[in-house]
Parts: structure tokens; sequence; C-alpha cells
């Protein structure tokens, strides 16, 4: 299942918020950064948790949109998003034994001669509950070689063509998704993602002692996915 729904930039305008910080347009981040390095996700990561105005405008956004997605007077949601950035004519990604290109733990899928770096939030090393739904909130117009692909129920890799101010509810912990390995587009993706779910659905019974890597720390899964760790209550 998967569907898009659209919100309003101007009382939520994260795009903006993200390049006052970085000094750039997000489309063009490539020209200012290194992307491979850590210091950009870094700097993004340490705003999200530092600034009282971010955290102020993300619980309001899944308060008055992610709720109304999940259609519950209360919701368990990711304490702050994610952030991916996926750089214009670069390979972000680590090598493995084959040499082939693998990025957050994914896994190379070849279609129609392009190769692609495709996971589930459901394995090995994320371990995502099962009751978790996904939303994609790109933050750029999006385009076939920089945007997510998702594989329909023919085994075939789609492109997820969004636009700023659109959000992608799909239920990714089973399907495989990801990006190309080289992003051909002049411009760079930065993309949003959180996980969320109705709060009759949170529980902790589900999880188990599996032992899942989150920046470089092991964790167990039923510690981890927990409200006050990664989830909030809204």
């Amino acid at each position: 299942m998967m569907k898009v729904h659209n919100y309003n930039t101007q009382k939520y305008p994260f795009k903006i918020l993200l390049e006052d910080l970085l000094e750039c347009k997000l489309e063009k981040i490539h020209e200012n950064y290194k992307v491979s390095s850590e210091e950009i996700v870094s700097k993004v990561y340490e705003y999200f948790r530092t600034s009282e105005d971010f955290k102020s405008l993300w619980k309001s956004f899944c308060k008055d949109v992610i709720k109304d997605i999940l259609e519950d007077t209360k919701i368990v949601v990711q304490q702050l998003p994610s952030v991916k950035i996926i750089p214009s004519k670069e390979k972000l990604t680590e090598s493995d034994e084959n040499n082939e290109w693998v990025q957050f733990g994914g896994k190379i899928v070849e279609q129609d001669g392009i190769k692609f770096n495709c996971h589930t939030d459901g394995e090995s090393p994320f371990y995502h509950p099962s009751w978790e739904t996904n939303f994609w909130i790109p933050m750029i117009n999006v385009d076939g070689d920089n945007t997510m692909y998702v594989m329909d129920e023919k085994n075939k890799l789609k492109p997820c063509l969004l636009k700023y101010g659109q959000i992608l509810e799909a239920d990714l912990n089973t399907i495989r998704h990801g990006a190309k390995t080289f992003n051909n587009s002049k411009n760079s993706r930065v993309s949003l993602d959180c996980r969320g779910l109705a709060y009759r659905e949170y529980d902790t019974n589900k999880l188990s002692d599996t032992i899942i890597k989150s920046k470089n720390i092991n964790f167990k899964q039923s510690e981890y996915f927990s409200v006050g760790q990664y989830y909030m209550e809204v």
C-alpha cells in the first residue's frame, strides 16, 4: 500500500530551515560539501537534536500531518526524522568484498542494466518492528535519477516521483526499496523520513532481544524501539 499526501510547506518550511543551516540550495549541496563525509550529516542531526525551534516544528508536523494520515487520536512516531543525502554525480556508498556499492546495509539489485542499492527495514541490521508505517518526505522535486525506488508486486523497482510538499506513505518494512548506486542527476537529493503507528498498535511484547546497530552502537530491539528512546507519543 502506497499513498501520496500533501502538506503545507509554508507552515512546515523544512527545506528553508535546512538551506539556512547549510547556507546553500539543497539541490546543489554537492557543490558546497563533500557529502560522503560524516560532516554534513552530523551537522544536520546536531541541529535536529539541539534546535528547540526545529523540535517544536517537528512535533507540530507529527501532530497535525502524520496523525491525520494515521487516522488516530494518539500515535507513536519517530522522535526526530532521519535524513538521507544522495549527492549528484557521486557514489556515496561503501564497497563490499565484491567491490559492489552498498549503503545503509543494503544489497545490490540490478534492473535493466542499472544497479540499485536496496533493503527492507525489517531485515538486518535495522530490524524495525513490523507495526511501523513509513513516511518519506523529499526536500526537493525529485527525478528518476535521484529519487527512491520501491519494488512493486511484480518485483520491478518503480520510481517515487514526488515534489517538495508531498509525503509518501508506505509499508517499507517488508517491501524492498532504495536508490540508484550512482545519481546521474544534476541535482542532489535530500529527504527526510520517519516511521509511525497508531498507539493501539504499539505492543512491546512483539519486540525481542535481537541486536540492532544504530550509529555503530549495539542495542536490543526491545530497548531501542521504545517510547522515549526512538519514539514519542503524540
